[in-house]
């Protein structure tokens, strides 16, 4: 059974392709597909909408990716660009709920890097005193041996600490172990190398 309501052609008959649909129309449609509709957690309850998680591609910082236009950019910003069709390129994309992942149009905003570090400090989001990287993981930290750029290991260390304190003066010990003076005072010092006793 032939398809009667699509065009044909005058010469031979046969039915035409159907016309592409707009291209926004189709990232729009494609965009969608990868949006699962998420609660909005309580201390952000003043959103009207639900926060959208992107389930697309995404990066090691935890933002989603997305082509558009030929160019690879973040969910939030082809999200933006999408619902308003304006393009912003020298403005960061912020969020209003503080979700990576989200691209809720209503939730997202053109602003700069200084609007988006206040909103950080404003929300108490920054990592500082003991909520800071290090302090919360200090195993985390390349002490010692792990270092790659480490130059001395603990036994050395050790060796240095017994010589300065029996009197060797940091200029021999710092010809003799092949590094600086300063470096020998660090270690001296216990500023550089403290975990070993």
């Amino acid at each position: 059974m032939q398809d009667q309501s699509r065009p044909r052609c005058p010469c031979c008959g046969r039915p035409l392709p159907l016309p592409k649909r707009p291209y926004a129309e189709r990232m729009a449609e494609y965009f969608a597909a990868r949006v699962d509709p998420v609660p909005v957690p309580a201390p952000y309850a003043w959103l009207e909408r639900p926060c959208k998680r992107w389930t697309g591609t995404i990066d090691k910082d935890g933002y989603g990716r997305f082509h558009l236009d030929g160019r690879r950019m973040g969910a939030s910003r082809a999200s933006l660009i999408l619902s308003t069709g304006e393009v912003a390129p020298t403005l960061w994309v912020n969020h209003r709920c503080d979700r990576r992942w989200c691209v809720e149009p209503t939730h997202l905003y053109y602003g700069t890097a200084a609007q988006n570090s206040a909103e950080m400090v404003a929300r108490g989001r920054q990592a500082n005193g003991d909520r800071q990287g290090l302090r919360r993981a200090p195993e985390r930290a390349p002490r010692g041996t792990r270092n790659a750029n480490a130059r001395l290991n603990e036994a050395l260390v050790r060796e240095i600490r017994a010589a300065h304190a029996s009197g060797t003066r940091t200029g021999v010990l710092a010809e003799r172990y092949g590094i600086n003076r300063t470096g020998i005072q660090k270690v001296v010092r216990r500023q550089s190398w403290a975990h070993v006793q």
